[in-house]
């Protein structure tokens, strides 16, 4: 599977006490897809994300 990066977003809320970083990569991906079935299923700009999330409470 292979990506074209399209935007970013990174949200960081440092407060005292809690604290939310968020990372996410958008962007369009093309190539091929497994299903659970074990079923290949070829995807051609496919619009989707990624992320990183820590969080602390």
């Amino acid at each position: 599977m292979g990506g074209a990066p399209g935007s970013e977003g990174a949200p960081t809320v440092p407060t005292p006490g809690w604290s939310s970083a968020t990372h996410q990569l958008f962007g369009h991906y093309t190539g091929t897809v497994r299903t659970d079935k074990g079923e290949s299923v070829g995807v051609d700009g496919l619009l989707g994300f990624a992320e990183h999330v820590h969080m602390r409470w």
